[in-house]
């Protein structure tokens, strides 16, 4: 789906911005389209949303200034009511 598309984006090309505006730019508007659709009405989205940061989180691609944002999304859906996002 696209919200895995994103984060494939997010660990490939845009892992390492190396110092590249631009780049980082795109990548911090990708994660936050990611973050978004926690928030989404469909159970499906926001269970991927969940899969795609633990994603990653595996692949090392999460900067720091996202991660406490990332963490408190994951712990809110914890009481989601769709048992396929807790």
């Amino acid at each position: 789906g696209i919200i895995q598309t994103l984060g494939v984006l997010v660990a490939g090309p845009l892992k390492s911005t190396d110092g590249n505006d631009t780049a980082a730019r795109t990548r911090d508007a990708l994660l936050d389209i990611i973050n978004e659709r926690v928030l989404d009405g469909n159970s499906f989205t926001r269970s991927r949303v969940l899969q795609t940061w633990a994603f990653l989180s595996e692949q090392r691609a999460i900067p720091l200034k996202y991660l406490s944002n990332m963490i408190n999304s994951a712990i809110s859906r914890l009481d989601d009511k769709a048992s396929n996002v807790r």
